[in-house]
């Protein structure tokens, strides 16, 4: 089985970094709230606090961005297969159709030859 993901766990891992990188955001506001109270020891946890979470909310921005980029591959790349797809058989069925009229004039010739040789 290949390691690779398809577009919709692409787009699944991208909303889970998405929905981290805001949860780890508020907990940045949260810390950064609760350093501006309290005394400066408690204050400077918080604000490594902090510091911490927006740390891990950019990793999980990085991370969405990534899935998204992924996704958007695989989506192009999927509409290019089909694009060359639907030319081949669109050709195919041109071809089909030029085929099936040189057989119809054929048979037409055919009548009208026997005709002739009737009159």
């Amino acid at each position: 089985m290949s390691d690779k993901k398809n577009m919709f766990e692409n787009i699944a891992d991208a909303a889970k970094a998405g929905v981290d990188s805001l949860a780890d955001r508020a907990r940045a506001a949260g810390h950064d709230i609760a350093a501006r109270v309290g005394d400066e020891a408690d204050n400077a946890k918080d604000r490594a606090e902090a510091e911490a979470a927006r740390a891990r909310a950019a990793q999980h921005g990085a991370e969405y961005r990534r899935e998204m980029d992924d996704a958007n591959t695989d989506l192009v790349g999927g509409l290019g297969h089909a694009k060359a797809k639907a030319e081949q058989t669109a050709a195919d069925v041109k071809d089909t159709a030029h085929e099936a009229v040189q057989d119809v004039k054929a048979d037409v010739r055919e009548v009208e030859r026997r005709a002739d040789d009737k009159l």
